[in-house]
């Protein structure tokens, strides 16, 4: 008999690679998922590679053997994809073994088992009407497609006012690598857009969509994956997780909405899609589209240098100009000019819609007592509690630690004021101005699944509702013929943080939801409401000239050397007690200081972020930035694997951070 022996990733801490033998008859090869013992415990692995026989190290040693099969995958067998992999894990300093677990943990149980392979319900297919493209749009089409087919994959920025019908290219540039027996992936920042990007791809395309998210249960989310790899859908449709599957007839990769900071994840590994999706294209020789009204900093520059192609589209489908906003100043927290509220009014008479924006979520966003004058705090995380009236209870958005409203932490007394506005304070505010009006409020608090948010813009779409209190989750994505008006309410608020990247996130965050008003037939109309009317952000703003703002932007942080002009790395250290993430955040920095004296490297000396605990762990930062990581990111990930190793003692570093004040 001849011996085989299989090389394993496994996916458990600590653990790289170890070889099983692969008994007589099981057929076993790269990528197949297997399961093993180790430890007394079933656990499931990756198959690296297979071999006729063990390192010499190894052969006097015993060898276990794969018990079974649970199924085969592309990693491994694709070079290319595992090579994706690989570098997303070497580049975000985050362990390769553990990169796989986290793609592929949601699919298998804890019996080791994968969830049944069964075909998903056939739905009937939308009416097909493919859309005609407007002059532009198909001028920039067929520029984009005329380089695909040339063998130029180098990556595109499809920069188009709101409205300008930057998803009717996609999907005339969908049609032609269908055409070419390929896949399309399209990536939306949030799951809430998911659901109306399938539907306006299955009427454009006439073909079905693939739904991949982390929101769908690991039954359904196994079976989009394996219809994906048996060539079943021609588009997947998902969020930024949905990059990391190994698939096996790519031919495209759309990233809608590519300055959406959504795309950047919270935790480690702190990939950006976005910026991984560019990589992957390079890596498969595949073109990668990136689209935005508001592109981010990064791109644009990019664009602008060359790194990648730059395409407009400046002119709105429908040829109305863009929504002139109205500034009106800040007079409290619920305050909205009567010029506007009679605006408003005699909107709703006329059944035209009226969305307001307020990115704040809860009713109240501070209670302070009145006795002590303290505000009330989370006890674990210490940050203000919100007041949400609908549970009538303050709680912690960090941690979802809830308490009663009274009485005071500090000083017992029952006597709470609640001060700020959030989300349910202004539809409260709203059904009081318009009692006449439908309000209904799109934030995840009323809305808690997918189910109950498509039944609401559903309802939205079709008049079913006249005023929308809405927060970020309305602001991008979404067309509603109805809808003429939208009131930004403290619109320049993120002004007031210390972030370089402040005015950036503001400019967007007005002009993608400014963009929602008039896309149909009704002339559009935007009010801001502005704290700060002096910032230069609003010599732009209001006539939507991203390129004169991005100018602006680009020449100080050019002078200031920040990003784009520089690479960012916030390294975070958690600790169970304040002394030991102050000693651990000093020995870090002061090992830094040494290993990078004398190199373009400037690093900040260790602070508390705006949320120094969270969870009773003590939090620490130390920022660094330079011209670029690639000679620093081996130093970082030495120091990760000695101070963390430290019990207690948690160190991970955020690659091409989107902040030097982090959360």
């Amino acid at each position: 008999m001849t011996d085989r022996f299989a090389l394993l990733v496994i996916p458990r801490p600590g653990i790289d690679e170890l070889y099983y033998r692969l008994d007589e008859g099981m057929a076993a090869g790269p990528g197949d998922i297997v399961e093993i013992e180790l430890k007394k415990e079933l656990i499931w692995a990756f198959v690296r590679e297979t071999t006729g026989a063990l390192p010499d190290a190894l052969r006097d040693l015993p060898c276990k053997s794969v018990r079974r099969v649970i199924s085969d995958t592309p990693l491994f067998r694709d070079r290319r994809e595992t090579a994706f992999l690989e570098w997303l894990a070497g580049y975000y300093l985050f362990p390769f073994p553990k990169l796989i677990k986290q793609i592929f943990a949601p699919f298998i149980s804890a019996a080791n088992n994968l969830p049944r392979r069964t075909e998903r319900a056939e739905a009937p297919l939308r009416p097909h009407e493919p859309a005609t493209l407007t002059a532009d749009q198909a001028a920039v089409a067929g520029r984009i497609g005329d380089r695909w087919r040339r063998g130029d994959t180098r990556p595109t920025l499809l920069y188009g006012v709101t409205g300008s019908g930057k998803s009717e290219l996609y999907a005339a540039l969908c049609r032609e690598q269908f055409a070419a027996g390929k896949q399309v992936l399209y990536l939306v920042p949030e799951v809430s857009l998911t659901a109306g990007t399938l539907r306006h791809l299955e009427t454009r395309l006439g073909e079905k969509v693939l739904l991949l998210h982390s929101y769908l249960t690991p039954k359904k989310r196994f079976a989009a994956f394996s219809q994906a790899l048996r060539g079943e859908a021609k588009i997947i449709v998902g969020t930024r997780s949905a990059l990391l599957y190994p698939l096996t007839g790519l031919g495209l990769i759309i990233v809608d909405e590519e300055h959406d900071p959504s795309y950047k994840n919270i935790e480690p590994p702190y990939y950006h899609a976005r910026d991984a999706a560019v990589m992957k294209g390079h890596l498969l020789d595949l073109p990668v589209l990136l689209g935005s009204a508001t592109p981010s900093s990064e791109s644009w520059h990019n664009a602008r240098s060359g790194k990648y192609h730059l395409e407009r589209l400046t002119r709105r489908a429908n040829d109305r100009p863009p929504p002139p906003v109205r500034l009106f100043p800040y007079h409290g927290d619920t305050y909205l000019p009567s010029e506007l509220v009679d605006a408003v009014r005699d909107g709703v008479a006329r059944k035209e819609q009226t969305l307001f924006f307020i990115n704040r979520r809860g009713f109240s966003t501070i209670a302070l007592c009145r006795a002590c004058e303290e505000i009330q705090k989370c006890p674990r995380c210490q940050v203000a509690l919100v007041y949400h009236k609908r549970k009538n209870a303050l709680l912690c958005h960090h941690c979802n630690f809830s308490r009663p409203v009274a009485p005071c932490a500090a000083c017992g007394e029952e006597d709470l004021s609640l001060e700020g506005a959030g989300i349910e304070r202004l539809a409260a505010t709203l059904r009081e101005l318009f009692p006449a009006a439908s309000v209904v409020s799109i934030d995840r608090d009323s809305l808690p699944n997918e189910t109950a948010l498509s039944k609401e813009l559903a309802a939205i779409e079709t008049g079913g509702h006249d005023l929308i209190a809405g927060t970020v989750m309305i602001s991008k994505g979404h067309n509603f013929p109805a809808l003429r008006r939208v009131v930004v309410k403290h619109a320049d608020f993120l002004l007031s943080l210390s972030d370089y990247r402040a005015a950036e996130r503001c400019f967007q965050v007005v002009t993608q939801v400014a963009g929602r008003a008039g896309r149909f037939d009704l002339p559009g109309e935007v009010w801001a409401e502005a704290l700060k009317r002096d910032h230069y952000i609003w010599n732009y703003l209001p006539s939507y000239d991203f390129e004169g703002f991005m100018t602006e932007e680009l020449e100080w942080r050019e002078q200031l050397a920040l990003p784009p002009f520089s690479r960012l790395a916030v390294i975070k250290i958690v600790a169970p007690t304040e002394e030991k993430a102050d000693a651990t955040a000093r020995a870090i920095y002061d090992d830094l200081r040494r290993k990078f004296a004398g190199k373009k490297v400037r690093l900040l000396p260790p602070v508390a972020p705006p949320l120094q605990r969270i969870h009773n762990k003590y939090r620490r930062h130390i920022v660094l930035s330079a011209p670029s990581l690639r000679s620093v990111s081996p130093l970082l990930a030495d120091l990760i694997a000695l101070h963390g190793k430290r019990r207690g003692i948690i160190v991970t570093c955020d690659i091409d951070a989107l902040s030097t004040v982090q959360v």
